[in-house]
Protein backbone atom coordinates (compact mmCIF):
# COMPACT_ATOMS: atom_id res chain seq x y z
CA UNK A 1 0.00 0.00 0.00
CA UNK A 2 1.60 3.15 -0.79
CA UNK A 3 1.77 6.58 1.08
CA UNK A 4 -0.99 7.86 -0.16
CA UNK A 5 -3.28 5.35 0.39
CA UNK A 6 -5.81 5.32 2.99
CA UNK A 7 -5.06 2.46 5.37
CA UNK A 8 -7.37 0.02 7.06
CA UNK A 9 -6.53 -2.40 10.02
CA UNK A 10 -8.46 -4.94 8.78
CA UNK A 11 -10.74 -5.87 5.48
CA UNK A 12 -13.62 -4.78 8.16
CA UNK A 13 -11.99 -1.48 8.86
CA UNK A 14 -14.00 1.57 7.66
CA UNK A 15 -11.92 5.20 6.58
CA UNK A 16 -13.83 6.68 9.38
CA UNK A 17 -12.44 4.76 12.06
CA UNK A 18 -8.70 5.62 10.53
CA UNK A 19 -9.75 9.57 9.82
CA UNK A 20 -10.51 9.76 13.25
CA UNK A 21 -7.76 7.65 15.07
CA UNK A 22 -5.15 9.74 12.69
CA UNK A 23 -6.55 13.04 13.77
CA UNK A 24 -5.91 12.28 17.34
CA UNK A 25 -2.86 10.84 16.78
CA UNK A 26 -1.58 14.04 14.57
CA UNK A 27 -2.87 16.29 17.45
CA UNK A 28 -0.67 14.89 19.77
CA UNK A 29 2.44 14.52 17.58
CA UNK A 30 1.57 18.46 16.90
CA UNK A 31 1.75 18.81 20.45
CA UNK A 32 5.02 17.36 20.83
CA UNK A 33 6.56 19.66 18.28
CA UNK A 34 5.02 22.83 20.25
CA UNK A 35 6.72 21.79 23.59
CA UNK A 36 9.66 21.25 21.57
CA UNK A 37 9.50 24.90 20.08
CA UNK A 38 8.93 26.35 24.14
CA UNK A 39 11.76 24.08 25.56
CA UNK A 40 14.36 25.18 22.32
CA UNK A 41 13.17 28.68 23.97
CA UNK A 42 11.49 30.03 20.89
CA UNK A 43 8.39 30.21 22.21
CA UNK A 44 8.42 34.24 22.32
CA UNK A 45 10.17 34.46 19.13
CA UNK A 46 7.43 36.09 17.03
CA UNK A 47 5.95 37.67 13.70
CA UNK A 48 3.09 40.19 13.99
CA UNK A 49 1.09 38.74 10.57
CA UNK A 50 0.25 42.09 10.55
CA UNK A 51 3.71 43.75 9.94
CA UNK A 52 4.70 41.25 7.50
CA UNK A 53 8.14 39.77 9.16
CA UNK A 54 9.50 42.00 12.03
CA UNK A 55 10.57 39.81 14.37
CA UNK A 56 9.89 40.99 18.27
CA UNK A 57 12.16 39.91 21.37
CA UNK A 58 10.91 38.20 24.49
CA UNK A 59 11.33 41.39 26.79
CA UNK A 60 8.28 43.18 24.77
CA UNK A 61 5.87 41.07 26.38
CA UNK A 62 4.37 43.50 28.38
CA UNK A 63 3.90 45.59 25.44
CA UNK A 64 2.14 42.66 23.88
CA UNK A 65 -0.06 42.35 26.70
CA UNK A 66 -1.22 45.72 25.51
CA UNK A 67 -1.84 44.68 22.17
CA UNK A 68 -5.07 43.93 21.28
CA UNK A 69 -6.14 42.68 18.31
CA UNK A 70 -2.67 41.76 17.19
CA UNK A 71 -2.09 38.40 15.59
CA UNK A 72 0.56 36.59 16.20
CA UNK A 73 2.69 33.95 14.41
CA UNK A 74 5.66 31.43 16.32
CA UNK A 75 7.65 28.69 15.14
CA UNK A 76 5.16 26.43 17.02
CA UNK A 77 2.02 27.57 14.76
CA UNK A 78 4.36 26.98 11.31
CA UNK A 79 6.06 24.09 12.30
CA UNK A 80 2.62 22.02 14.11
CA UNK A 81 0.66 23.40 11.37
CA UNK A 82 2.83 21.76 8.34
CA UNK A 83 3.20 18.14 10.16
CA UNK A 84 -0.44 17.97 10.61
CA UNK A 85 -1.39 19.28 7.24
CA UNK A 86 1.58 16.82 5.87
CA UNK A 87 0.00 13.83 7.71
CA UNK A 88 -3.25 14.32 6.04
CA UNK A 89 -1.95 14.76 2.70
CA UNK A 90 0.05 11.56 2.78
CA UNK A 91 -2.82 9.53 4.38
CA UNK A 92 -6.10 11.17 3.05
CA UNK A 93 -5.07 13.18 0.11
CA UNK A 94 -9.01 13.50 -0.81
CA UNK A 95 -9.77 15.40 2.17
CA UNK A 96 -10.48 19.14 2.09
CA UNK A 97 -8.02 20.80 4.20
CA UNK A 98 -8.73 24.47 5.93
CA UNK A 99 -6.01 25.78 7.93
CA UNK A 100 -5.43 29.20 10.18
CA UNK A 101 -1.53 29.72 8.37
CA UNK A 102 -0.61 29.81 5.10
CA UNK A 103 0.25 27.26 3.30
CA UNK A 104 3.83 25.83 4.93
CA UNK A 105 6.13 23.38 3.03
CA UNK A 106 5.69 20.01 4.16
CA UNK A 107 7.32 18.63 7.22
CA UNK A 108 10.60 17.26 7.15
CA UNK A 109 10.40 15.06 10.25
CA UNK A 110 7.68 13.36 10.12
CA UNK A 111 6.37 11.17 13.04
CA UNK A 112 5.87 7.04 11.84
CA UNK A 113 2.63 7.39 10.29
CA UNK A 114 2.08 3.79 9.70
CA UNK A 115 -0.88 1.47 11.18
CA UNK A 116 1.23 0.27 14.06
CA UNK A 117 2.33 3.79 15.16
CA UNK A 118 -1.26 4.56 16.67
CA UNK A 119 -2.92 1.19 16.76
CA UNK A 120 -3.75 1.95 20.38
CA UNK A 121 -5.65 4.63 19.32
CA UNK A 122 -7.67 3.76 16.77
CA UNK A 123 -8.78 0.23 19.03
CA UNK A 124 -10.05 2.71 20.97
CA UNK A 125 -11.75 4.37 18.47
CA UNK A 126 -13.21 1.34 17.32
CA UNK A 127 -14.52 0.55 20.65
CA UNK A 128 -15.83 3.62 21.03
CA UNK A 129 -17.77 4.04 17.75
CA UNK A 130 -20.74 1.92 17.14
CA UNK A 131 -22.25 0.89 14.04
CA UNK A 132 -25.46 2.14 12.93
CA UNK A 133 -24.67 5.85 14.46
CA UNK A 134 -24.33 8.54 11.82
CA UNK A 135 -20.81 9.03 10.90
CA UNK A 136 -21.63 5.54 9.16
CA UNK A 137 -23.12 7.73 6.41
CA UNK A 138 -20.55 10.46 6.00
CA UNK A 139 -19.14 10.69 2.49
CA UNK A 140 -15.76 11.04 1.51
CA UNK A 141 -15.83 14.10 -0.77
CA UNK A 142 -17.76 16.09 1.71
CA UNK A 143 -15.11 15.83 4.40
CA UNK A 144 -13.10 19.03 5.29
CA UNK A 145 -11.01 19.35 8.71
CA UNK A 146 -10.43 23.11 10.19
CA UNK A 147 -6.98 23.06 11.78
CA UNK A 148 -6.18 25.73 14.73
CA UNK A 149 -2.24 24.77 15.28
CA UNK A 150 -2.22 26.63 18.21
CA UNK A 151 -5.04 28.21 19.47
CA UNK A 152 -4.15 31.02 21.92
CA UNK A 153 -0.84 31.96 19.88
CA UNK A 154 -0.74 35.08 22.56
CA UNK A 155 -0.79 33.61 25.58
CA UNK A 156 1.77 30.86 24.33
CA UNK A 157 3.99 34.06 23.81
CA UNK A 158 2.86 35.23 27.05
CA UNK A 159 3.88 32.15 28.89
CA UNK A 160 0.21 31.06 29.82
CA UNK A 161 0.71 28.09 28.14
CA UNK A 162 -2.74 26.17 30.35
CA UNK A 163 -4.42 28.47 27.77
CA UNK A 164 -2.70 26.51 24.39
CA UNK A 165 -4.58 23.84 22.68
CA UNK A 166 -4.43 22.42 19.20
CA UNK A 167 -8.03 22.66 17.61
CA UNK A 168 -9.11 20.11 14.93
CA UNK A 169 -12.18 20.39 13.73
CA UNK A 170 -13.83 17.77 10.93
CA UNK A 171 -16.86 18.56 9.25
CA UNK A 172 -19.51 16.17 6.90
CA UNK A 173 -21.41 18.58 4.81
CA UNK A 174 -21.78 21.90 6.47
CA UNK A 175 -21.84 20.43 10.13
CA UNK A 176 -18.91 20.28 12.81
CA UNK A 177 -19.14 16.40 13.53
CA UNK A 178 -15.65 15.50 14.80
CA UNK A 179 -14.04 17.81 17.70
CA UNK A 180 -10.64 17.09 18.98
CA UNK A 181 -9.14 19.80 21.20
CA UNK A 182 -5.51 18.83 22.85
CA UNK A 183 -4.47 20.49 25.86
CA UNK A 184 -0.96 20.68 24.73
CA UNK A 185 0.63 21.77 28.40
CA UNK A 186 -2.00 20.21 31.04
CA UNK A 187 -1.14 16.95 32.33
CA UNK A 188 -2.60 13.73 32.75
CA UNK A 189 -3.14 11.55 35.89
CA UNK A 190 -0.07 10.05 35.13
CA UNK A 191 1.30 13.06 34.71
CA UNK A 192 2.20 12.79 31.14
CA UNK A 193 1.84 16.26 29.00
CA UNK A 194 -1.03 16.42 26.85
CA UNK A 195 -4.31 16.24 27.61
CA UNK A 196 -6.72 14.53 24.54
CA UNK A 197 -10.33 15.90 24.62
CA UNK A 198 -11.94 14.20 21.48
CA UNK A 199 -16.00 13.85 20.24
CA UNK A 200 -17.94 12.79 17.58
CA UNK A 201 -21.25 14.20 17.41
CA UNK A 202 -24.19 11.34 17.77
CA UNK A 203 -21.51 8.71 19.01
CA UNK A 204 -19.38 9.32 21.48
CA UNK A 205 -16.69 11.54 23.03
CA UNK A 206 -13.78 10.85 25.49
CA UNK A 207 -13.34 13.99 28.15
CA UNK A 208 -10.84 13.46 30.78
CA UNK A 209 -12.27 14.98 34.20
CA UNK A 210 -15.74 15.49 32.31
CA UNK A 211 -18.40 17.26 34.51
CA UNK A 212 -21.12 19.97 33.63
CA UNK A 213 -21.98 22.30 36.42
CA UNK A 214 -25.12 22.89 37.64
CA UNK A 215 -27.51 25.47 36.86
CA UNK A 216 -28.24 25.79 40.99
CA UNK A 217 -24.70 26.41 41.38
CA UNK A 218 -23.15 30.27 41.28
CA UNK A 219 -22.85 31.00 37.13
CA UNK A 220 -19.48 31.32 36.20
CA UNK A 221 -19.39 33.26 32.95
CA UNK A 222 -16.48 33.50 30.56
CA UNK A 223 -17.10 36.42 27.76
CA UNK A 224 -15.16 38.75 25.72
CA UNK A 225 -14.44 42.59 26.10
CA UNK A 226 -17.22 44.02 28.13
CA UNK A 227 -19.69 45.14 25.24
CA UNK A 228 -23.07 46.41 26.26
CA UNK A 229 -24.36 43.06 25.25
CA UNK A 230 -21.91 41.25 27.77
CA UNK A 231 -22.65 44.01 30.46
CA UNK A 232 -26.57 43.59 30.00
CA UNK A 233 -26.39 39.81 30.27
CA UNK A 234 -24.00 39.80 33.46
CA UNK A 235 -25.90 42.37 35.00
CA UNK A 236 -29.23 40.15 34.76
CA UNK A 237 -27.85 37.52 36.50
CA UNK A 238 -26.37 39.97 39.20
CA UNK A 239 -22.69 38.23 38.24
CA UNK A 240 -19.58 39.43 38.78
CA UNK A 241 -17.82 36.20 38.43
CA UNK A 242 -16.62 36.49 34.45
CA UNK A 243 -13.50 34.68 33.94
CA UNK A 244 -10.90 36.11 31.67
CA UNK A 245 -9.42 33.12 29.48
CA UNK A 246 -7.11 33.34 26.13
CA UNK A 247 -7.68 30.82 24.01
CA UNK A 248 -11.37 30.08 22.07
CA UNK A 249 -10.49 26.31 22.81
CA UNK A 250 -9.72 25.84 26.30
CA UNK A 251 -12.35 28.81 27.12
CA UNK A 252 -15.01 26.29 25.52
CA UNK A 253 -13.84 23.17 26.93
CA UNK A 254 -14.11 24.91 30.27
CA UNK A 255 -17.66 24.48 30.19
CA UNK A 256 -16.71 20.47 30.05
CA UNK A 257 -14.93 20.39 32.95
CA UNK A 258 -17.16 22.13 35.16
CA UNK A 259 -15.62 25.14 35.50
CA UNK A 260 -17.67 27.43 33.36
CA UNK A 261 -21.71 27.82 33.58
CA UNK A 262 -21.77 30.11 30.13
CA UNK A 263 -19.24 31.40 27.72
CA UNK A 264 -20.56 34.24 25.64
CA UNK A 265 -18.77 35.31 22.82
CA UNK A 266 -19.79 39.50 21.57
CA UNK A 267 -17.50 39.39 18.39
CA UNK A 268 -19.69 42.23 16.79
CA UNK A 269 -16.51 44.18 17.00
CA UNK A 270 -13.11 44.30 16.00
CA UNK A 271 -12.67 41.41 17.92
CA UNK A 272 -13.31 38.44 15.52
CA UNK A 273 -13.10 34.78 15.50
CA UNK A 274 -12.27 32.54 12.72
CA UNK A 275 -13.94 29.09 11.82
CA UNK A 276 -11.36 27.14 12.83
CA UNK A 277 -11.25 28.52 16.39
CA UNK A 278 -14.81 27.23 17.31
CA UNK A 279 -15.42 24.18 14.39
CA UNK A 280 -13.75 21.45 16.78
CA UNK A 281 -15.30 22.90 20.17
CA UNK A 282 -18.57 22.62 18.27
CA UNK A 283 -18.56 18.93 17.51
CA UNK A 284 -17.27 18.65 20.96
CA UNK A 285 -19.60 20.47 22.73
CA UNK A 286 -22.59 18.40 20.95
CA UNK A 287 -21.20 14.86 20.99
CA UNK A 288 -21.58 15.92 24.48
CA UNK A 289 -24.95 16.71 24.68
CA UNK A 290 -24.86 20.72 24.73
CA UNK A 291 -24.85 23.03 21.75
CA UNK A 292 -22.39 26.58 20.73
CA UNK A 293 -24.94 28.85 18.76
CA UNK A 294 -25.56 31.64 17.23
CA UNK A 295 -27.28 34.64 19.39
CA UNK A 296 -28.91 35.46 16.41
CA UNK A 297 -31.34 32.91 15.79
CA UNK A 298 -30.03 30.03 18.07
CA UNK A 299 -28.85 28.15 15.22
CA UNK A 300 -25.28 26.48 15.21
CA UNK A 301 -22.75 27.33 12.77
CA UNK A 302 -22.24 26.03 9.48
CA UNK A 303 -18.85 25.76 8.25
CA UNK A 304 -18.23 25.80 4.73
CA UNK A 305 -14.77 25.86 2.83
CA UNK A 306 -13.93 28.48 0.37
CA UNK A 307 -14.53 26.80 -2.98
CA UNK A 308 -12.51 28.68 -5.16
CA UNK A 309 -9.19 30.61 -5.97
CA UNK A 310 -8.69 33.54 -3.71
CA UNK A 311 -5.97 35.76 -1.98
CA UNK A 312 -4.80 35.44 1.07
CA UNK A 313 -6.93 38.40 2.93
CA UNK A 314 -9.77 37.37 0.80
CA UNK A 315 -9.57 33.74 2.52
CA UNK A 316 -9.45 35.69 5.93
CA UNK A 317 -12.15 38.02 5.57
CA UNK A 318 -14.40 34.56 4.26
CA UNK A 319 -13.21 32.97 7.61
CA UNK A 320 -14.09 35.32 10.22
CA UNK A 321 -17.41 35.50 11.94
CA UNK A 322 -18.56 38.75 13.60
CA UNK A 323 -22.19 37.30 14.56
CA UNK A 324 -21.91 36.51 18.56
CA UNK A 325 -22.54 33.20 20.02
CA UNK A 326 -23.05 31.34 23.11
CA UNK A 327 -22.63 28.14 24.98
CA UNK A 328 -23.83 26.72 28.62
CA UNK A 329 -23.61 23.72 30.64
CA UNK A 330 -26.97 22.41 29.98
CA UNK A 331 -29.41 23.09 27.05
CA UNK A 332 -32.14 24.18 29.51
CA UNK A 333 -29.62 26.99 30.72
CA UNK A 334 -28.53 27.44 26.97
CA UNK A 335 -31.67 28.04 26.03
CA UNK A 336 -32.51 30.96 29.23
CA UNK A 337 -29.79 32.38 28.33
CA UNK A 338 -30.59 32.86 24.60
CA UNK A 339 -33.52 34.56 25.71
CA UNK A 340 -31.51 37.13 27.99
CA UNK A 341 -28.74 37.79 25.31
CA UNK A 342 -31.42 38.33 22.76
CA UNK A 343 -33.05 40.51 25.05
CA UNK A 344 -30.03 42.67 25.13
CA UNK A 345 -29.33 42.99 21.78
CA UNK A 346 -32.67 44.47 21.57
CA UNK A 347 -32.01 47.26 24.18
CA UNK A 348 -28.88 47.88 22.63
CA UNK A 349 -30.03 48.49 19.53
CA UNK A 350 -27.79 45.85 17.32
CA UNK A 351 -29.16 44.98 14.56
CA UNK A 352 -27.37 41.36 14.21
CA UNK A 353 -29.15 41.01 10.59
CA UNK A 354 -26.44 43.76 9.72
CA UNK A 355 -23.78 41.97 10.73
CA UNK A 356 -22.03 39.99 8.30
CA UNK A 357 -22.89 36.24 8.66
CA UNK A 358 -20.49 33.88 9.62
Amino acid sequence: MNDAEVFVSSKSSKWQYDLVAMSIYLAREAGKVIRKVKEDGFASTITNKAEHGQHFSDDQKKEWELMRGSDFLTKADTDSQSLIVTGYRKKFPWLHIVAEEEDQPEYPNMPDLSFDAFRSIHVEVMQMMKPGEPWENWEREEMCVWIDPVDGTKEFVLGRYENCTTLLGITYKKDAVVGIVHEIFCRNTDESLGVMNWGIVGSTYSVPGFMLRDREHDLVFSCTKPTKIIQKTLHHYSSNDNIYIGGRGKQLLLILKGKLSAVVADVTGGTACSKWDICACTALLQSCGLDLVQIKDGKPYQFEPFSEKATTDELVLFYKNHQPFLTASSKEFLTELLGVCQQAVLETGVDLKEVRPF
